[in-house]
């Protein structure tokens, strides 16, 4: 009897063993991260950076100048997620790069040249210490509607909020001009990014 207790123990011992390993070799890694959420306002070595995260897409607007001659950037438009905290905004002339670390944000031409930026521009780094959270704010009109993510006029998307709705927006001052701000709305479902009249909204003390 007790030799058998002794093998049905070692047994156990055995499976647990295995088991445990599985769990280890399982589980992930305590250094990988999840995806980080920029949005926000950044200054960069170059200039100001507004971002606002929408599931797949990464709506910026990112104003500089760089170089002897004082060259200029003035950027508005989306990037996509092609891989993990890397986003990337395509067009004709070349692409830029997002990439999101938990110390801050690198923007580089990967290809081409920068399409808001032109030849020489030397990408920037938007490091933590910079950063300003997006701001809180209450609707104040019966509809407000969301518009595209362009410089110049931007035109009307049919997506809008109600008056009380909250909204998230970067409301430093950037190459979007006075009269609009770069917003969010968020819900279980969806989440909705693009430009608001700011003459629409309320600023929300949060402290009170």
């Amino acid at each position: 009897m007790l030799k058998n207790e002794s093998a049905h123990q070692r047994l156990w011992t055995k499976l647990i063993l295995i088991f445990g390993c599985f769990l280890v070799i399982a589980a992930p890694s305590q250094g990988q991260s999840g995806p980080i959420d920029p949005s926000g306002h950044w200054e960069g070595q170059h200039g100001p950076l507004a971002l606002m995260l929408a599931e797949n897409t990464l709506y910026f607007s990112y104003s500089a100048i760089f170089g002897e001659t004082a060259h200029t950037c003035e950027g508005v438009g989306m990037a996509t997620l092609v891989d993990d905290n890397l986003y990337h905004h395509v067009d004709e002339m070349g692409t830029v790069a997002f990439i999101l670390t938990e110390q801050g944000v690198q923007m580089n031409t990967i290809n081409g040249v920068a399409p808001f930026c032109g030849a020489y521009w030397p990408g920037d780094t938007f490091v933590l210490e910079s950063f300003k959270p997006t701001q809180l704010c209450r609707v104040t009109m019966p509809q407000t509607y969301f518009h595209e993510v362009v410089l110049g006029a931007p035109a009307q998307l049919t997506t809008f909020v109600v008056e009380n709705d909250l909204v998230e927006v970067v409301s430093e001052n950037y190459n979007l001009g006075q009269n609009w701000v770069l917003a969010r709305f968020q819900t279980a479902q969806t989440t909705i990014v693009g430009l608001m009249k700011k003459d629409n909204l309320e600023y929300v003390d949060v402290a009170k």
